[in-house]
């Protein structure tokens, strides 16, 4: 009897506490790849964890959650037959009053569109949630499509069938319903194109009072360059791909915007810095360095006047992102904006510094954020910060790499590249003696892409640091080495060898 049958039998105990062990017990076993899978009957196993998904416990719907995603993972097609039961609990999570469990739902159904099913055939599965009962649910989802077409490409879903519902949540009676439907609208522009304008204006009922303001903002997505490539040709907008389909959507990002013209173009090469085999170009929505380099002087261009003014515009901006209800494109802006204030000259005043500790909080919020755009730019501005600043963010970068880190094994690839590639512009630039320690630490998670990640970058740490900011951990230094080398992932031991 393998060791997911004896899971099995105590999945509807009803004590809450040993629901709460055994699920950390069954991510402990799920967790290590070379753990067994085997199981007599998978399916009763799935069916016992379905009511943990509906627990009114968050600890217990959380580590559900999590074990399904691993479920979903390692039997990825053959995890199809359990979709109608898995769906419809997912969905309801992402109503619940913790933000944790949302975002493990959104992980869930991502990691569902990327291992078992097209992200086109999962809308078709989501379209009740777009009416559900709970307001929550119904922004999540809207967020989920965001996502989706950012991750997967314009051709991976059948927008058109999903706008008569977004349409409807213009007028919902929820205020952050209402703005997330339009933002959403505003994203599928970016991805469709005027199609999607000749389709609200003629066959959609957009109410009045929204329609001029949905039409302005599209006007300006189109004159500052954020279109992509597929609006021009409308991929996806009638007929997404479906289960059959391979999707080869790429995603780009940044726009044609031109660059600012307050400081030159800076081309610095950051070691190991193109991305693994598994997650390059190949990967719609992924990033790599060459995608960071493009971005970092991408903003508008600011002038500073005084250190005064200095200090209101990183007070505003620390207030926009340090809120989450703030529409994620204010906080793109504003994230923008720190790299334009460096690239004014920024750094050269003394009280850019006491600000940038007051932003550390903020930042980890972003690099936090369900939204992928979100994150890329937050990652984005800290390379560039790390590449400008050098030991002068040492203490950001201290701060904010546990949560870096954290990306890596996200299943959204633009989250997980952003983080690995900011992982790396650190490391090659900020030698701060205090980042070891965190990098060591989680060399020893049970997740084997981070553990493949970071033994990756501590070779490059190696190689590129000075001594004297590795001596005062040369012996767990050494003993991490060692234990790498014995890894159970190949690529693991192979960076730890070199």
């Amino acid at each position: 009897m393998s060791q997911l049958d004896l899971f099995t039998p105590q999945l509807s105990t009803t004590d809450t506490r040993k629901k709460i062990a055994l699920g950390t017990e069954i991510i402990n076993y799920l967790g290590v790849p070379t753990n067994s899978f085997d199981c007599d009957d998978i399916g009763h196993f799935i069916d016992g964890l379905v009511p943990w998904l509906q627990s009114s416990n968050f600890k217990v719907a959380l580590n559900g959650l999590e074990v399904m995603t691993f479920l979903v993972e390692r039997m990825s097609h053959d995890f199809r037959p359990y979709l109608s039961s898995v769906i419809p609990a997912a969905t309801d999570r992402l109503g619940d009053s913790k933000d944790a469990v949302r975002e493990k739902a959104q992980m869930l159904l991502s990691s569902m569109m990327e291992n078992v099913v097209s992200p086109n055939s999962m809308f078709e599965r989501l379209i009740p949630a777009f009416s559900h009962k709970n307001g929550k649910v119904r922004e999540e989802v809207m967020n989920c499509l965001q996502n989706t077409l950012n991750n997967h490409g314009a051709s991976s879903v059948t927008v058109s069938r999903l706008v008569p519902h977004i349409v409807k949540l213009l007028s919902d009676p929820t205020a952050l319903v209402r703005d997330c439907a339009f933002s959403t609208l505003v994203e599928c522009y970016k991805h469709y194109g005027e199609r999607l304008r000749i389709d609200l204006s003629k066959k959609h009922n957009v109410p009045p009072s929204k329609l001029p303001a949905l039409m302005t903002r599209f006007d300006e997505v189109r004159d500052t360059g954020l279109m992509l490539p597929s609006a021009t040709t409308a991929s996806g907008y009638t007929e997404g791909k479906g289960d059959d389909d391979v999707d080869r959507a790429s995603v780009k990002s940044g726009g044609s915007k031109s660059r600012a013209s307050s400081a030159p173009p800076v081309r610095r090469t950051v070691q190991g810095a193109a991305l693994p085999p598994k997650s390059a170009g190949a990967a719609a929505g992924a990033v790599d360095e060459a995608s960071f380099f493009a971005l970092f002087e991408d903003v508008p261009k600011v002038t500073i006047y005084s250190h005064k003014e200095l200090e209101d515009t990183l007070t505003k901006v620390r207030e926009v992102i340090a809120s989450s209800s703030n529409d994620w494109d204010k906080r793109v802006d504003a994230l923008k904006k720190i790299r334009s204030l460096i690239i004014a000259g920024a750094a050269s005043y003394e009280e850019f510094y006491p600000h940038l500790r007051l932003l550390e909080p903020a930042m980890q919020l972003s690099i936090k954020d369900l939204r992928s755009q979100v994150v890329r730019e937050a990652c984005v501005t800290v390379a560039y910060m790390s590449q400008e600043l050098h030991h002068k963010v040492d203490h950001l970068c201290e701060t904010l790499l546990p949560s870096l880190i954290i990306l890596i094994p996200n299943s959204a690839k633009i989250m997980a590249s952003s983080g690995i590639v900011t992982i790396r512009f650190i490391i090659q630039n900020t030698h701060h003696h205090k980042l070891i320690p965190i990098l060591l630490r989680e060399l020893s998670s049970k997740n084997r892409e981070i553990r493949k990640v970071l033994c990756e970058v501590l070779d490059q740490l190696v190689h590129t640091w000075p001594t004297h900011s590795m001596e005062k951990h040369i012996v767990i230094l050494s003993e991490s080495i060692k234990k790498g080398i014995t890894d159970a992932d190949p690529e693991a031991r192979a960076f730890s060898r070199k």
